[in-house]
């Protein structure tokens, strides 16, 4: 897509490739999950009991949770929240407002499919959007152990068939060592690597995360900085699916009344 006088010309690629005028271009490209693999530290390529919350969905679909898990009445599970953002140095540093429910509603499948799991979620703070979520996290919290702290490394071989975590403790400042069967990493949303390229070449910029930057906000549509163009999901930044569907139509719906 590219602009053309007044509006834009975009290019199909298919078996006939074809070009066409359009008058409005909604953008909706979605997000890139952060890839922790450079992280050495975090054990993710090392040791395949450090896991993602994409590769934990998959386990959790299949149902091979048990599998996985050692057999006992209480396996420890640990979640590692914002992996990858909240994080100045990385140039990162916004909440990905999706991470936060998503290791609650894990937890609480963890739960429902070995109820006797040890369940522990290290946070820098809890971001929990929306009255009807925040009762039911209310209730999860009182069967996990949520602890205020995110740990920078995670160790193999300090106990066998476990990886361990070392947390200063918040209260204290003393350090102590974790042990689990299972680490889970909540890496973060990050901006799609070709949006870069995709902006330059529509005169769109940028905000200094790489998200799409919005010039307007009206009831939760997004513009863009340039006219014609509107902005829906996690392209103008982190977002849940509901609020990425609600933007979606929205956006659609101004775009229509442009034309």
């Amino acid at each position: 897509v590219s602009p053309r006088g007044e509006g834009f010309s975009a290019r199909i690629a298919g078996p006939k490739a074809a070009e066409v005028e359009i008058d409005a271009v909604l953008l909706a490209t979605g997000m890139q999950p952060f890839d922790p693999s450079g992280l050495e530290s975090l054990s993710y390529v090392q040791d395949a009991r450090v896991m993602t919350t994409a590769d934990l969905n998959a386990v959790l679909r299949s149902e091979r949770l048990t599998e996985i898990l050692p057999p006992g009445e209480s396996p420890a599970v640990g979640f590692v929240q914002c992996v990858g953002s909240r994080n100045r140095e990385s140039g990162r540093d916004y909440c990905s407002q999706v991470c936060c429910k998503t290791a609650l509603r894990q937890a609480a499948r963890i739960l429902h499919q070995v109820p006797g799991a040890d369940v522990t979620i290290f946070n820098i703070d809890f971001q929990l959007i929306g009255k009807e979520f925040r009762s039911q996290a209310a209730d999860l919290e009182r069967k996990v152990r949520v602890l205020q702290g995110v740990p920078g490394a995670i160790l193999s071989g300090r106990q066998e068939n476990r990886v361990t975590v070392v947390r200063e403790e918040f209260e204290s400042g003393a350090r102590r060592a974790l042990h689990f069967d299972m680490i889970v990493l909540a890496n973060a949303v990050t901006p799609p690597e070709s949006l870069k390229v995709l902006a330059n070449r529509l005169g769109v910029e940028l905000d200094v995360d790489g998200f799409i930057r919005a010039l307007e906000i009206q009831g939760g549509l997004v513009m863009t900085t340039q006219p014609g163009i509107y902005a829906a999901g996690c392209v103008s930044g982190p977002k849940d699916i509901p609020d990425s569907v609600s933007e979606g139509s929205g956006a659609a719906a101004l775009a229509l009344s442009h034309l």
